[in-house]
């Protein structure tokens, strides 16, 4: 083995390159010169026996081994010399031995820290009287040894970075990202398990492991199927310690943060960990754990991890923003894709469409890619509304739409067939400067316009309904004047009167205004309905009885009832009725004669049933179809079929109600009736009525007939606000010995009861409508001073209010006799209700 020889205390000098010392510094002038270049030298010098121990040395050489030149000398060259190099040591004793020479070469001196240091030294053996030494140059390498150290930990530094970057630019999304990560971490740091964790939030009060990579026999929490994870005291402060950290936590044997309880739970023995930023969102925590024994984090592994705690938060901040991103563009594109109009992305410079969604692909009936080989004057019928080319329309819209102005238009378009389609168009330029793009919206304005013209239709029916039925009121009280009257002159002047004759026509064409006032009432839905439970089965049995005599036999009538009952809630008679008009109707459409059909059944109509009329809630309803072949009905007046008096036949032929009539009874009866014709191929009337659950019909109570008309002596108070009809219903039932007051309007009548001799009043016969004071109104005032009173309401409408106050009503016209028996019929009952 090798033994370092140093100079020993009082040699004059360093050998020479005989080996022998120099013979100047044999003289004693020069020994403290020779002493002072020793003792400055750069470089250890030691001088030694070949025992080992220390002849001399100078203060560098002890300063490599933490010593000084006196306790140096103390030792030998075993007690600095680690025990590792002894088969090196062999080999350079054999070289000294062999040549006289040893090294240069390199190895550890023991420091008295217990540190190992690096030397590179070399030698010679030297005599001195007689005695043979080692004489040795030492110089300390651990600074050499240090940088070389330092580069490797940069390399290692720069490996894992590269190790962790591309595992970040090789993830599509941050899923495959956080895995990436923590499998590399796996491997990089030969740890048991990382992992991260979302939100980091010590105020909650659990948390969650987001992701996590580990090695087999080392499962973690995602492995166990653990959930959130309860908070404690420990991991409260260590995520607090981490969030107000720069450096990694390090918990191992020599930090002062132990491991918390619940990541023991785990088998951790060790862990490592730090808080992440990404500048979208709350902080994560990201870590690894050691698991198979306590392990101590070095600082360049404490160094690499904080590095790749940067670089992930950086990469988990880009890929929530490209998750973000992404999914803004999804729901911009769902947006988009489920907009109610049509949506389509028109590039100018190109001059077709880039982009459409199914609303305009259904819209133009096309498929999107055959959209976008379209441009804006494709889809536009070549002449618009106002008369312009589509062209010029066209180029005017986006010349206004490039100079930033937000266009709202309607244009008439086409789709594949050619079909006309109104669209409300909304244009607006995209942002962006790269491209001249324009974002077309459409709405299929078709539709509405359509409704708004069964608006127009509607109101404008109603209108004519409330004029109708102010005129059948006010013909009603003329009526009651001329039928009341001439029966009254018929009576006094005897049956044998030669006037007879023209009396009888007067009463009779009376009869006939009636009948048409009655019509008139129907259809402004103000004529008297008694609804009840009905099988439209049994109504259209009844009903084809009477059909067949109308429609003659040049035409052959035919039905189709539902199997089982069609249930609704109408008036029986009302609804019979319809079918009489609607058979007559077709009847006579068909002048060389032709088939009619009746059916019946029951229709589901949703919100979006094209068949549904406008007026009509979706729902269940019961159907009444009336089919002929008859001429049709033109396009340009199935808009005007319902309008009182309207009429396509001959004068004469016709009073222009019929189909009015249908309309009010049906409208009245909570449904709706729509018609399909086309002229040469026949109409088909479609009456929609609700439904009911109910399948047993209601039975009519029928009064009994044919009861004479009675006379009494009772007091009767007469208001009615035309003084011609009071006039002639006072004298009817003073003729039939009732005792008559009269009044003109309310507040007259209930004065009329505070004056003298007006004692008893055994029937209040008012008129409904009147200025005001309504008829019923005035009833209920005057049952509160008389509760006795029986009371008979006269209407023009008959339907006025009188139903919600329970009161009996007469319908005017009337003849005398009607009046009389309903007068009699009031008088005879309790007063309760009458």
């Amino acid at each position: 083995m090798v033994r370092d020889m140093a100079v020993g205390r009082g040699l004059p000098g360093e050998p020479d390159a005989s080996g022998q010392p120099d013979a100047a510094h044999a003289e004693g002038g020069s020994e403290s010169l020779s002493r002072r270049l020793l003792d400055s030298a750069p470089v250890g010098l030691a001088l030694c026996r070949l025992d080992g121990s220390f002849v001399d040395v100078n203060p560098a050489f002890a300063r490599i081994i933490g010593r000084t030149v006196e306790e140096t000398l103390r030792l030998s060259y075993w007690d600095v010399t680690a025990e590792r190099y002894a088969a090196d040591e062999q080999r350079q004793l054999e070289n000294l031995e062999r040549t006289g020479r040893y090294g240069p070469y390199e190895k550890h001196y023991i420091h008295k820290d217990g540190r190992l240091v690096l030397v590179r030294l070399q030698g010679r053996i030297i005599e001195l009287g007689g005695e043979r030494y080692i004489w040795s140059a030492v110089e300390d390498f651990s600074g050499h040894e240090a940088a070389v150290e330092q580069r490797l930990e940069h390399l290692r530094f720069l490996d894992a970075m590269e190790r962790i970057n591309l595992a970040i630019r090789g993830a599509p999304d941050l899923d495959r990202l956080m895995g990436d990560v923590l499998e590399e971490m796996l491997s990089l740091f030969v740890c048991d398990r990382a992992w991260l964790i979302y939100p980091c939030d010590p105020a909650a009060p659990t948390f969650r492991i987001m992701r996590e990579a580990t090695r087999p026999q080392w499962p973690g929490a995602l492995a166990a199927h653990e959930g959130d994870i309860p908070m404690n005291p420990e991991v409260i402060e260590t995520f607090k310690l981490a969030l107000s950290s720069e450096d990694p936590i390090r918990c191992d044997p020599e930090s002062a943060t132990p491991v918390e309880p619940t990541a023991r739970r785990f088998g951790v023995q060790s862990q490592m960990l730090t808080a992440l930023h990404p500048k979208n969102g709350p902080p994560w925590v990201f870590g690894m754990h050691h698991c198979e024994r306590p392990r101590v984090w070095t600082t360049e592994e404490a160094r690499i991890f904080r590095e790749i705690g940067h670089r992930m938060s950086d990469a988990i901040s880009s890929a929530l923003y490209l998750r973000d991103l992404r999914e803004s563009e999804e729901r911009l594109r769902t947006l988009v894709e489920h907009a109610p109009e049509a949506i389509l992305v028109f590039d100018c410079d190109a001059g077709r469409f880039i982009r459409g969604n199914s609303k305009a692909a259904a819209l133009f009936k096309r498929r999107k890619e055959e959209l976008c080989e379209l441009g804006l004057i494709d889809v536009c019928q070549e002449e618009q509304a106002d008369g312009r080319r589509a062209a010029e329309v066209v180029d005017e819209a986006i010349t206004r739409t490039l100079a930033d102005e937000v266009l709202v238009t309607e244009w008439s378009c086409r789709d594949a067939d050619g079909a006309k389609a109104y669209c409300e168009v909304r244009m607006i330029r995209l942002p962006g400067a790269s491209r001249r793009l324009i974002r077309v919206s459409l709405t299929d304005m078709t539709g509405r316009r359509q409704l708004e013209e069964q608006l127009r239709q509607a109101v404008k029916m109603q209108a004519i309904g409330t004029l109708a039925g102010g005129i059948a009121h006010d013909f009603n009280n003329l009526l009651v004047v001329i039928q009341a009257g001439s029966s009254m002159v018929g009576s006094a002047l005897g049956k044998e009167h030669p006037l007879q004759g023209q009396i009888h026509a007067v009463v009779q064409a009376a009869r006939r205004a009636a009948d048409l006032t009655r019509q008139l009432l129907a259809f402004s839905r103000k004529q008297m309905m008694q609804p009840r439970v009905i099988d439209l089965n049994e109504v259209i049995a009844e009903v084809t009885q009477l059909v067949v005599r109308l429609i003659g036999e040049d035409i052959d009538l035919q039905t189709g009832l539902a199997g089982g009952r069609v249930m609704t809630r109408a008036d029986r008679g009302q609804i019979g009725q319809v079918v009489i008009n609607l058979c007559t109707n077709a009847r006579d459409a068909m002048p060389g004669g032709g088939t009619l059909r009746i059916e019946t059944g029951y229709r589901s109509l949703g919100a979006d049933a094209p068949e549904r009329p406008s007026d009509l809630a979706p729902g269940r309803y019961a159907t009444i179809e009336v089919t002929d072949t008859g001429v049709g009905i033109p396009p340009e007046l199935q808009g005007r079929i319902f309008e009182p008096f309207f009429t396509t036949k001959e004068v004469g032929k016709g009073t222009g109600l019929g189909l009015s009539t249908v309309y009010g009874i049906v409208q009245q009866s909570g449904g709706a009736v729509a018609v399909r014709s086309e002229p040469g191929r026949g109409a088909t009337f479609t009456v929609y009525l609700p439904a009911v659950a109910e399948q047993v019909p209601d039975r009519e109570s029928r009064r009994p007939e044919g009861r004479p008309s009675r006379s009494g002596g009772e007091t009767i108070l007469v208001v009615e606000d035309d003084a011609s009809v009071a006039t002639v219903v006072s004298g009817i039932l003073r003729g039939r010995g009732y005792t008559v007051l009269e009044a003109r309007e309310g507040e007259a009548a209930l004065a009329l009861l505070e004056e003298p001799g007006v004692a008893r009043i055994d029937l209040l016969l008012t008129d409904v409508v009147m200025p005001r004071m309504s008829g019923p109104e005035l009833a209920a005032r005057l049952r509160e001073r008389r509760p006795e009173l029986k009371v008979l309401c006269m209407s023009g409408y008959e339907s006025d209010g009188t139903q919600a106050w329970r009161f009996e009503v007469l319908k005017k016209p009337f003849s005398p006799d009607e009046l009389a028996e309903r007068v009699r019929d009031v008088l005879d009952r309790p007063a309760r209700g009458g």
